[in-house]
């Protein structure tokens, strides 16, 4: 028998998505699930902004994808019932039954969780402390990321590390592995253990997955949003890879499949890698040269009103450059500089997203 259950809605996207090229079709859910002798049944609002928290991040390296409201499902069966109950996945891979269990608990919401639903991603809150039968922080399977109490807490307590791990572990939805952290410079990517969060992000390991023919309606941009695109113009230099039979969007993923490229050229069905900025390209009917927005290190720069002098800057930079918005646990990317060009009509902030963080 399956869980039975009350359920209620808690509003979980606080940012106005920012307008790309196509609007997302498919979402991710977000289920609280509340076993009967739960000590806490009051966490939906927490575990929203902690999805959030996660969704800004995917969003400032160019995946922004539609997080529906949480659904809190208040359990009739205990914790027990969760952790011990066979859970119709796992066989007799008991350790593994609360995870089966969240997702049965899910089911009576949407019927169509963990079972190869071709339309949403899941993450599951179980208000349930695992630690008596698995060791593991959280988990992903059958579509699904479910997070158990110790990552509840973890939210509460500011612990970024374990908010990060709700990402990590959706990334596992969309088939990303994890990476070789030790080997990655100067920065991790998403799948590395949420420790690193959040000077983990997004890069060339991840996007083959999330912008792949089955996941890439999950996401607002297509791989041409992630650069500065020139209709008409050329780079200079001679191309350092070439590849053919590609279309704009192809061309635009496989740049961003490689760690060595930023900046590319296409042309028919052509996709030159060559090295370039728009600001000096060339003029050149039927070419499209291409500048990665955010690289894989340095600073960004961001627009801003005019700044005055360092006082000022220091009141408009950290919010020109921080990318969570009405969340908590949000920390500046401000690197401290700020310049204004000759002409005093506004002002750059210089943010630094991918700072050299190896722990």
């Amino acid at each position: 028998m399956r869980n039975t259950f009350a359920f209620a809605m808690f509003g979980a996207t606080l940012l106005a998505a920012t307008a790309s090229a196509q609007a997302s079709t498919k979402s991710v859910r977000v289920l609280y699930v509340v076993p009967s002798d739960a000590q806490r049944s009051d966490r939906a609002a927490l575990v929203a902004n902690a999805v959030e928290h996660n969704r800004q991040t995917w969003q400032n390296y160019g995946a922004t994808m539609t997080t529906d409201d949480v659904v809190t499902v208040q359990s009739h069966h205990d914790t027990s019932w969760f952790l011990t109950n066979p859970d119709g996945f796992h066989g007799g891979l008991a350790e593994w039954y609360w995870l089966g269990n969240a997702c049965n608990a899910a089911r009576d919401v949407y019927p169509d969780a963990c079972t190869g639903d071709a339309n949403h991603k899941y993450i599951i809150f179980l208000e349930a402390d695992i630690s008596s039968v698995n060791g593991n922080g959280a988990a992903a399977n059958f579509g699904a990321a479910v997070m158990p109490k110790w990552i509840i807490d973890g939210a509460e307590q500011g612990d970024l590390g374990r908010i990060g791990s709700i990402g990590h572990e959706l990334g596992h939805t969309f088939g990303m592995p994890h990476s070789d952290c030790p080997s990655l410079w100067p920065t991790k990517n998403i799948m590395c253990n949420g420790d690193y969060y959040p000077h983990n992000r997004l890069n060339h390991l991840d996007y083959p997955y999330l912008f792949s023919a089955e996941h890439s309606a999950y996401f607002e941009e297509t791989p041409s949003d992630l650069f500065y695109v020139g209709q008409g113009q050329l780079f200079a230099g001679a191309p350092w890879k070439t590849q053919l039979g590609l279309d704009l969007e192809g061309c635009a993923l496989s740049c961003l499949s490689d760690p060595d490229c930023s900046s590319f050229v296409h042309f028919g069905t052509t996709c030159e890698f060559k090295e370039g900025r728009l600001s000096e390209a060339w003029d050149a009917p039927g070419y499209t040269s291409a500048q990665i927005k955010i690289p894989a290190d340095g600073a960004v720069q961001k627009k801003a009103g005019p700044i005055w002098d360092q006082h000022h800057a220091t009141q408009v930079c950290p919010q020109v450059c921080d990318i969570w918005r009405n969340v908590p646990w949000t920390e500046s990317s401000w690197t401290g500089f700020w310049w204004t060009p000759p002409a005093n009509e506004w002002s750059v902030c210089f943010c630094d997203y991918n700072p050299d963080y190896n722990p």
